[in-house]
C-alpha cells in the first residue's frame, strides 16, 4: 500500500501576529473568523477556543487483483480521502488570549 500526502500551503496570506492578552475583536481582524468555536464553562471561568482548519488531500494506491476466466489480472485502485487539519487554535479566558497554538512550515 503507497500513501503519498500531497502538500498544501498552511497559510495562503501572511497572518498578523497575536498575543497573548489580545482581544476576541482584536484575533479576528488579525486572523479572520475562526471556522469552529468551542465553548467551555466551569464554576469559576469560561473559556474559548476558536479553530482555524485547512482541508488535507490524501491519495492511497492499493493492489487488487481481479480473475478474468481463472487468469488472475493485477491492478491497483486509486482512494481520496480528505481530511481537517487543524492550523491554528486560539483559547480565551474571561476574553483574552490565554494561549496560541499554531502550526507552522518547517
Amino acid at each position: 500500500m503507497q500513501f503519498l500526502v500531497k502538500p498544501v500551503p498552511l497559510f495562503s496570506e501572511p497572518f498578523r501576529e497575536i498575543a497573548i492578552g489580545d482581544t476576541p475583536d482584536m484575533v479576528r481582524i488579525a486572523k479572520g473568523s475562526p471556522h469552529y468555536i468551542t465553548v467551555r464553562e466551569t464554576q469559576d471561568v469560561k473559556m474559548e477556543a476558536w479553530r482555524w482548519t485547512r482541508a488535507q488531500h490524501t491519495t492511497y494506491t492499493h493492489p487488487v487483483q481481479y480473475t478474468n476466466r481463472g487468469t488472475p489480472i493485477p491492478q491497483f485502485v486509486e482512494f481520496r480521502q480528505v481530511s481537517e487539519l487543524e492550523i491554528l487554535r486560539v483559547d480565551f479566558i474571561d476574553g483574552r488570549v490565554f494561549a496560541i497554538e499554531e502550526i507552522r512550515e518547517p
